[in-house]
């Protein structure tokens, strides 16, 4: 036997034993927590995990002693999706293996703050076996992978029947994403998460097309106030669902369109045109920052952190409104500082 494949074979033996070590939905006690009605809607699903529960890859899907060195700190979500980089299927699929061990194998307690495995091994590897993606289409291999990707029971239990449901050539069409069955608050934080690395990639195409005629001095100053403004807008959205579990979420789709605003802002004024502002019904109104802090309805516990909050967008507010103004000057000097503040103002 080739050498290469004796040791994958091995190594796929040492990860199928101690796959249960961390987590796997067959093994979920719901009753416990959420009671006997989720117990038994989850039973179909959890069987249908506990069937497949040594069910893994390949030996030949596996990464060879060379690839493993190549793909030491490898990022399975840039690779799968083309993140920074051309996508390459293939190179994911080995990279979310060697992600997938220290989530499943004997380190996998050291490794427990991690979270849900939506977009490091497990979670990718369902999304490959389900799509065939740089492998051949193994739909128990991806119920097997999803199984392991902790989750809310809802989630859980609608994932697994999807997959499921494609094995017996019914369900949804098209590409299966591990997102399209978040129900959670914290899960929505990881898919806003990735959906936010795919948007940054597209600002980065659209600021180098804006600064294709820019000189150097104006390269830097951009850069500098768009940083500050992403800072302030994060700041600005930190209490859109304070306290709860879409609390993360909330703060990166908001930041996030926010940033495409600006962007757009900026495209506008590369066109000879004044940006138009946001419309009441998308939020016309003046910034966090510059609206005066209305605490009404607030619980007075909670009040501290809404003052906090509001400072910090102060203060941020005006890093970005300074390095706005010096940025405008160099690159659009016509508009005067006032008519600047007046077109960024309901950001």
């Amino acid at each position: 036997m080739n050498r290469n494949i004796a040791a994958s074979c091995a190594l796929l033996l040492a990860v199928a034993a101690s796959a249960p070590q961390r987590y796997d939905w067959s093994g979920e006690k719901l009753e416990e927590t959420f009671g006997s009605e989720t117990a038994s809607d989850a039973a179909s699903t959890q069987n249908a995990c506990r069937a497949r529960l040594i069910i893994e890859p390949p030996a030949s899907d596996w990464p060879s002693a060379r690839e493993r060195e190549e793909l030491k700190g490898c990022d399975s979500e840039a690779l799968y999706y083309g993140i920074g980089r051309t996508a390459d299927p293939v190179a994911a699929r080995k990279c979310a293996l060697i992600e997938r061990e220290r989530e499943v194998g004997p380190s996998a307690p050291d490794f427990a703050g991690l979270g849900y495995s939506y977009f490091s091994g497990t979670g990718i590897l369902a999304m490959i076996y389900a799509n065939g993606t740089g492998t051949a289409r193994n739909l128990d291999v991806a119920i097997h992978m999803a199984c392991g990707v902790e989750d809310a029971p809802a989630a859980s239990m609608s994932r697994i029947a999807e997959l499921l449901e494609r094995q017996t050539g019914k369900g949804r069409g098209g590409k299966f994403e591990i997102c399209n069955d978040a129900t959670s608050g914290i899960s929505e934080g990881y898919c806003a998460d990735h959906a936010n690395r795919l948007a940054e990639q597209i600002r980065e195409q659209r600021t180098a097309a804006l600064g294709a005629r820019w000189t150097e001095p104006q390269h830097r100053l951009f850069a500098q106030v768009f940083a500050s403004f992403s800072k302030y807008a994060e700041i600005a959205h930190d209490m859109d669902c304070f306290g709860g579990t879409a609390h993360v979420a909330c703060t990166i789709v908001a930041a996030s369109a926010d940033q495409d605003d600006f962007l757009h802002r900026i495209e506008a004024l590369a066109a000879g045109r004044r940006p138009a502002p946001r419309t009441l019904h998308d939020g016309g109104s003046p910034s966090p920052a510059i609206a005066p802090l209305d605490l009404a309805g607030v619980p007075k516990e909670q009040r501290w952190s809404y003052r906090n909050n509001y400072q910090a967008a102060v203060a941020s507010r005006a890093i970005f409104e300074r390095d706005l103004v010096a940025f405008m000057r160099a690159a659009f000097p016509e508009w005067s500082a006032h008519d600047v503040r007046v077109m960024f103002r309901d950001l």
